[in-house]
Order: C-alpha cells, then structure tokens, then sequence
C-alpha cells in the first residue's frame, strides 16, 4: 500500500505547489502587501496634511496618519509605550492608547486634528502643518524613548492628496492623488 501513496503523493504536492499565493495571477483585486518576517512594528506608511478628501466619525475633514505593521505578527500595543507627533523634539506628545492590535500587514489610522480624544477613531492633540513637518513615530523600550520612524515632509502639494510608501512599508516616497486610508498604498 505504501508505493501506490508514494506515487499518488508526488503529483499532489506539484499540484498544490503550483497553486500557492504566492504566484501572480491578474484580476481585479490590487496585489496586497507582503508583511516582512521579524518582530511586529509599525512604520509611518501614509499621510494627509490640510484638504483631506475622508471625513472623521465627527463629520470633519482632517489631518490624519496611517501606521503600518510590516511583520508577519499582529502588534498589540501596550499603555504608554507608542508615540505620534509632530514635533521630533517632542517625542512623547501624543501617547497612542493600549491594548489596540494592528494586524500583520495592517494599518491604523490617527487622526491629527487636536481634538485629543478616541472616540471610534483615534484623535490626537495636534494638527500636522500644511506648510512642512514631521510625522513620528516613537517607542519607549526599557525606559528610554526611542525613534522608530521619522517622515520630513515638506509643504502639501495638491489638496486631498496624500503622502505614501510605495510599496507599503517600502523605502521610497511619493504624492498619492487618491489617498488610501487604512488600505494598501497603490
């Protein structure tokens, strides 16, 4: 019985091989993001400074950053330990709150529209500056205050639109007309 599953097993695996996902196929569905191996984190992945085309659960069209999570881990996020802002020397000025998961290869949004608040969205204390700034992203690490990632960004170009990593969580950044809140930069 042994040689007929051996047989039987081989053409399965080569069946199955040729339809893993990570073979690229067209179709309506954009590519996703590929989360990378590695402990989880968050990267600053897109942004909108003045003229934002999305409105808050408020009724208002804000400022607002996404975060991304790269790794192949979900990220919860613990009290007093993630930090927003503006301001590079200010490291600490808005606290992200505790207990929020960001899935492997997911995105959280904040938005920066000083209300300092989380409603059904988070809602920080300040507002990102239509005519340059930072978008910082910091961690506190064994009790030190840490940099994890940093964006200069200069004034906004065109209204609604946005700032982005393309690909996600990639190295390269560029002017989005079609903001992608909360989903994969394209």
């Amino acid at each position: 019985m042994n040689a007929p599953l051996r047989w039987f097993y081989g053409p399965a695996l080569l069946l199955l091989a040729a339809c893993t996902p990570d073979r690229t196929f067209s179709g309506d569905s954009p590519p996703q993001p590929t989360p990378q191996p590695g402990p989880a984190t968050l990267l600053v992945n897109e942004l909108v400074v003045g003229g934002s085309a999305q409105t808050n659960e408020f009724g208002t069209k804000e400022d607002w950053l996404e975060l991304y999570n790269p790794s192949t881990l979900p990220l919860t996020l613990a009290p007093n330990e993630w930090y927003v802002t503006d301001d590079s020397t200010q490291r600490t000025q808005y606290a992200l709150p505790g207990g929020l998961v960001v899935p492997a290869g997911g995105f959280l949004v904040i938005w920066c529209d000083s209300r300092n608040t989380v409603a059904t969205q988070i809602h920080t204390d300040f507002n990102l500056s239509r005519g340059g700034g930072d978008a910082g992203l910091y961690r506190r690490v064994s009790g030190q205050v840490q940099k994890v990632d940093l964006y200069r960004y200069v004034n906004q170009p065109i209204d609604g639109a946005s700032y982005g990593r393309t690909p996600d969580g990639g190295p390269t950044w560029r002017v989005f007309t079609t903001p992608t809140q909360g989903a994969p930069n394209r």
